[in-house]
C-alpha cells in the first residue's frame, strides 16, 4: 500500500501546527507586554524550529516539493492566524515588524499581505499536487 494517502493528512496536520505556533507566539508576546519586556519574537529561532519540525517530512517522503509546500503553507497560514489572534485584520501588514517577510513586503510597497498569503497557499497546494505527479 502506498504512503501517498499520508501526504494530505500531513498537509492538514502542518496547517494545525502553524496555527498552534501562532497561538504560542501570541502568548509569548502577551506575556512580554504584560511584564513590560519590549522584546518581541525571536524570528530566526522560530524559523529554525519550524525547519526542525518539517525535517521529518524529508525523511518520510524524500520530496523537495513537499518541503516547499510546507514552507509555503507556513507563509500562508501562520501570519493570518497570528493576525486574527491578535485582533487585527487577517491580512494586516505591520510596518514595525522585525520579521524578514514583513520587512520585504513593506519595502516592496505592499499595503497588506493578502497577495502574499493567498499566493503562498496556492503555490503550496500546487507543490502538493506536483508531489503526486512525480
Amino acid at each position: 500500500m502506498s504512503c501517498y494517502f499520508l501526504i494530505p493528512f500531513c498537509f492538514i496536520l502542518y496547517g494545525g501546527i502553524n496555527i498552534s505556533i501562532a497561538v504560542w507566539n501570541k502568548l509569548i508576546r502577551d506575556n512580554r507586554i504584560r511584564s513590560g519586556n519590549p522584546k518581541q519574537i525571536e524570528h530566526p529561532l522560530w524559523a529554525l524550529g519550524y525547519a526542525l519540525i518539517i525535517a521529518p517530512m524529508w525523511f518520510a517522503f524524500h520530496s523537495v516539493c513537499f518541503l516547499f509546500s510546507l514552507v509555503l503553507l507556513h507563509l500562508s497560514v501562520f501570519p493570518v492566524a497570528y493576525n486574527l489572534l491578535t485582533g487585527v485584520p487577517a491580512f494586516h501588514l505591520s510596518t514595525t515588524s522585525k520579521a524578514l517577510t514583513d520587512r520585504l513586503m513593506v519595502k516592496a510597497g505592499l499595503k497588506n499581505t493578502a497577495i502574499v498569503n493567498v499566493g503562498a497557499f496556492i503555490l503550496s497546494v500546487g507543490f502538493l499536487i506536483i508531489q503526486y505527479l512525480i
